[in-house]
């Protein structure tokens, strides 16, 4: 289980680092800091991190043993069916330390580099102005295979009033092509921005997007992002990074809708050839709260050069509200 990698790569490779920290004096500071982030306040999430950076790059140690812990905080909650509020509470101390981290290691701050990705599209002529609150996608073994990105979710709520509105108002709410309702970004460590999207999108919709912005389907990314698959034990994790980040496809309730993943449920097939070429399956367990159940699988195939050729991903959802699934 998710949670238990994390649990474990915190004991193995981040509790040392605790000596450098401070002998938990960092750390402690760090919560200190954390203590002022609320469940719905976008700007006291931002006004935390911007504070966590002051502190500077001596607290990045501890700022990193914290991030786990609240990775695996969030996991625990979900499976505890935590109320929304408190979810969304660890989910934005995730996102206050993560943009953090990315400020104090990779010079670049992921939420305003989204902004002017996003401030490049229109509506009707119009600016698209609407304010981004992206989720960070944190896990330890995504990150192995991609160090050089970051991952996030962003949501773009629909007009929810009772009445029809007036045009101008439900022009607030439009979302311009090749922006879906919710997307999966990926942010690299030189400031590129990648909309990620399931299929590759029908020209037609590429075509009315600026250049600039144009999509990339998921294939796509891995095969231009992920270090040759050489071995099944390869071919396995690139499996699980597919699912893990595949997760983000699936929301309900206006949340990203919470999964495990079971390493027993992930297999590679080794084909016939020299050098060997590998097909592997693997599947995503909902986890059941709020009366939501099902899994959804991937199968990837791998040609002789390691380059991830082919992937299905298969859906077998019983949700209590359809989920706002990312198909264009």
């Amino acid at each position: 289980m998710r949670m238990f990698w994390v649990i474990g790569l915190l004991v193995s490779l981040l509790l040392p680092v605790c000596a450098h920290a401070g002998s938990g004096e960092g750390v402690a500071r760090v919560n200190e800091i954390l203590a002022g982030i609320k469940s719905d306040d976008l700007l006291a999430q931002v006004a935390t991190e911007a504070l966590l950076v002051n502190e500077g790059a001596d607290l990045a140690p501890a700022m990193n043993i914290e991030l786990w812990g609240q990775v695996a905080a969030l996991a625990t909650a979900q499976a505890k069916e935590a109320t929304e509020p408190e979810a969304r509470l660890i989910q934005r101390r995730i996102n206050a330390l993560d943009g953090a981290i990315a400020r104090l290691t990779w010079k670049i701050t992921p939420r305003e580099v989204l902004a002017q990705w996003l401030g490049k599209l229109t509506v009707d002529g119009v600016p698209f102005t609407r304010q981004a609150d992206p989720i960070s996608v944190v896990d330890a073994r995504v990150t192995a295979l991609f160090p050089n990105y970051r991952f996030y979710l962003v949501d773009f709520p629909p007009y929810r009033g009772g009445a029809a509105p007036p045009p101008q108002i439900l022009r607030r709410f439009m979302v311009p092509p090749p922006l879906m309702r919710s997307n999966i970004f990926a942010i690299g460590k030189d400031g590129t921005v990648q909309l990620l999207t399931l299929v590759p999108m029908p020209q037609p919709v590429i075509a009315t997007a600026p250049p600039a912005v144009a999509p990339t389907s998921f294939l796509q990314f891995f095969q231009q992002a992920l270090t040759a698959v050489k071995t099944a034990a390869a071919a396995k994790e690139a499996t699980y990074a597919y699912l893990r980040l595949g997760e983000g496809w699936y929301w309900w309730n206006d949340a990203p809708l919470a999964f495990t993943i079971d390493d027993k449920e992930i297999t590679a097939q080794q084909m016939a050839g020299t050098p060997p070429t590998f097909r592997t399956n693997g599947k995503a367990q909902v986890v059941p709260t709020h009366r939501n159940a099902g899994d959804f699988a991937v199968t990837l195939t791998f040609d002789a050069t390691g380059k991830l050729i082919t992937a299905d991903l298969t859906p077998n959802l019983h949700l209590a509200m359809a989920p706002v699934m990312l198909i264009p």
